[in-house]
Parts: structure tokens; sequence; C-alpha cells
């Protein structure tokens, strides 16, 4: 009677599911560190091969190697951070995807204006929220931030000089980007420091501002309509800025209806 209560169908489901399932994850996280331990061997040999300057410093910033990042730019201070892998990555950009916060907070003291703007976007655009707010509570991001609203000029600081060499276009903001792909906490902290999304002027407006960007490229001012009208249909920005956010919700889904039946692009 004891060898049949053991093979009870509870018993039996235990040991079926459960047992297998504790190996698969401490396989798994056996896997994982092993697999850690050999990138680490292998960014260990290249570092005691013979490479030259660019190669070392693009390899130590994808490594999250921050002592030879330090050391690289301390000993060379004229030297260029827009080093590239072969696959024409530089070294912010791999900094960033593998989330090395702190060399990419020393990376950001070498950043100018397109710079910074780029590693903001990729941080939001990946997620890495950490690493997106660090850039934004970055001293020289406050300083062109405030050149940015001093000027009230939106071409000096968020736009690319060419949108070809960007990886985003030329028209996306920080704002309208955290706000498209709704993370809630950086478009917080943009709102708190006194950013908006501009609403776009309707589509019939024939003020020199609008007649000059459609004759120029209208495929690229119809871009930036739309890019600006799904950040502020995003419902972390309308919650965020609304009093009303069904209201608000109800009325821009009225507006982007009637938009669709003039513009293409809209629907």
């Amino acid at each position: 009677m004891a060898s049949t209560g053991s093979n009870t169908p509870s018993s039996m489901y235990e040991k079926r599911f459960s047992d297998p399932t504790k190996v698969n994850i401490r396989g798994r996280s056996e896997l994982i560190g092993a697999r850690n331990s050999l990138y680490k061997q292998a960014y260990n040999h290249m570092r005691n091969t013979e490479m030259n300057i660019d190669e070392k410093f693009v390899r130590a910033c994808e490594n999250g190697d921050y002592s030879t990042v330090h050391q690289i730019l301390l000993e060379n201070p004229k030297f260029s951070i827009d080093v590239t892998n072969q696959l024409g990555r530089t070294a912010m950009q791999l900094a960033i995807e593998n989330e090395h916060l702190e060399v990419v907070t020393h990376l950001l003291s070498q950043c100018d204006g397109q710079k910074m703007r780029e590693a903001i976007l990729l941080a939001i655009y990946l997620g890495h929220v950490q690493i997106a707010e660090t850039c934004l509570r970055h001293p020289k991001f406050k300083i062109l931030f405030e050149r940015r609203a001093i000027t009230a000029d939106e071409e000096s600081f968020w736009h690319t000089p060419s949108s070809d060499d960007g990886q985003f276009s030329p028209d996306i903001t920080p704002l309208i980007l955290a706000a498209q792909y709704n993370r809630t906490e950086i478009v917080q902290i943009l709102l708190m420091s006194g950013d908006r999304i501009t609403k776009p002027h309707d589509y019939h407006c024939k003020c020199l501002q609008c007649h000059h960007k459609f004759k120029f490229d209208s495929l690229r001012h119809a871009q930036s309509r739309l890019n600006a009208y799904r950040g502020l249909a995003s419902e972390s920005y309308i919650s965020l800025v609304s009093v009303d956010p069904i209201l608000t919700a109800f009325e821009l889904g009225r507006e982007l209806r009637d938009l669709s039946a003039k513009e293409k692009y809209f629907k």
C-alpha cells in the first residue's frame, strides 16, 4: 500500500514536471556562465595581442572595460570617440547596446550636441532607462537643452546635419521617441524639464514655415507631422500631460480620423 501511495497522480506530476524544470534552469545558468567566461577570456586574449589604439578603444567600450577607456582618453587628449568597429558601430553605440553605464557616462563628457542626441535616442529606443536617465541628467545635456530653449531654434541641437548619417530621423526628439515607446519614466523627466511635443500646424496651413518645409521635401514634412502625432497619441504622454486623458484621446482620435481623409500618410 505504501508503494501505491507514492505513485499518486500528484507525486507523478511532480516527478515528471518539477525535476526536469530545475535541471533545465540550472543547466541554463551554467551555460550562460560558461559563455560569459569564454567572452571574458577572448577579450583578455585580445587585450594582450597587438591592436592599434582605435581597435583597443572600441573593444574596451564594447566590453565595458572602464579602466582602458579612461586610460586611452587620459593619455590622448585629442582622441576622437567617433571610431567604429568593422560593422560601422561607434564606441558609444556599442557601450549603450551592451548597457555599460560607467563607460557611457565617461564618454558623455566627450560628446557634442549631435552625439548626445544620438546617445539619448538609442538608449530610449533600446529601453535602457537607466542609461537614458543618466544622459538626461548629465550637466552637458542641461546646458545644451537650455541653449536650445534660449535660442528657440529647433534646428540647432536636435536636428542632425545630415539625415543620411544619423540613425534616427532629424525630426525625432527624445520626448517624441520616449512617448512613442511609452517610456513613462523618460517622458516624465523631459516634461519636468519643460519639454513638450509641439502640435503640427493644420494640414492646410499656408504659413512661411510650412510652405518652405513642404516645398523643400514634402515626404519629410509629412513624416515629421506623423511622428509628432504618434508622440501626442501616446498613452504615457496623454496621461501625464492632459487634465482629462479620456477626453483628449477622443478628441485626438477624431482629429486623426479627419486627417486620414486629407493626408494619405495618416491612413
